[in-house]
């Protein structure tokens, strides 16, 4: 594991200042998540294409089945996924942002060194 110690304080500016940018906002995650979740928004915002993906097409599955009931269990999927999201969408965020703030970190003594 990658850690600041042994950085200038000009470089841990830098490193601030870069992952500042860079950085997922959880409050746009969240957002996104409140107000299009069914469609997996807030997985692509986060970079987990997979799983939004999965949760767009169960969601327009669930809706374009639903009339023959069938859809209401892929909705269901959809509704039970997201409230398992709300829990562990801070968490994963927290995951990405780290790696994010490491590679900075990787790529700032690659240049150093």
């Amino acid at each position: 594991m990658i850690s600041k110690q042994g950085l200038s304080t000009e470089q841990l500016l830098m490193v601030q200042s870069e992952f500042e940018k860079k950085k997922i906002n959880k409050t746009t995650a969240y957002l996104l998540w409140f107000f299009l979740g069914t469609l997996g928004v807030h997985r692509f915002f986060i970079g987990d294409k997979g799983i939004g993906i999965t949760q767009l097409v169960l969601t327009v599955l669930g809706w374009l089945t639903a009339i023959f009931l069938v859809g209401f269990i892929f909705l269901g999927i959809v509704g039970i996924w997201l409230l398992v999201d709300i829990f562990m969408l801070s968490s994963r965020i927290d995951q990405i942002n780290e790696k994010k703030e490491m590679h900075i970190i990787a790529e700032l003594r690659n240049l150093t060194a």
